[in-house]
């Protein structure tokens, strides 16, 4: 599948230059659905690459936040049995959790564009 918002993602989000394009994409794919073509219209794919945007950094956030600490919840028995607990990451695509980096923002500015 193509991915014609993979260089407008490049364009936007700098920061994931060393990111490879196929990671990239897997997160384009996982991102379209949310994103309404009727709604957008010509500008579906600055949007789908915004977002994506959004989504991967506050993924990176959030795991940086973590610190990749994990918490033992449990421990059982005598064959001593152990379960961890991980820190869910928030990808939330409320306007609220959108604020929060720079790329929800301009989505949000995006979407109130083509509202008007």
């Amino acid at each position: 599948m193509t991915h014609p918002e993979l260089p407008i993602f490049r364009l936007v989000a700098r920061e994931f230059a060393d990111m490879a394009d196929d990671y990239i994409c897997q997160w384009i794919e996982l991102t379209r659905p949310w994103i309404s073509n009727k709604q957008f219209r010509a500008l579906t794919p600055q949007a789908v690459a915004t977002l994506t945007a959004y989504r991967l950094k506050a993924a990176a956030d959030a795991l940086a936040e973590a610190d990749g600490e994990v918490t033992l919840a449990s421990l059982t028995g005598e064959n001593a049995s152990e379960s961890y607990a991980v820190n869910a990451v928030n990808l939330a695509l409320d306007d609220a959790a959108l604020r929060e980096n720079s790329y929800g923002r301009q989505f949000l500015a995006m979407r109130q564009a083509v509202i008007m």
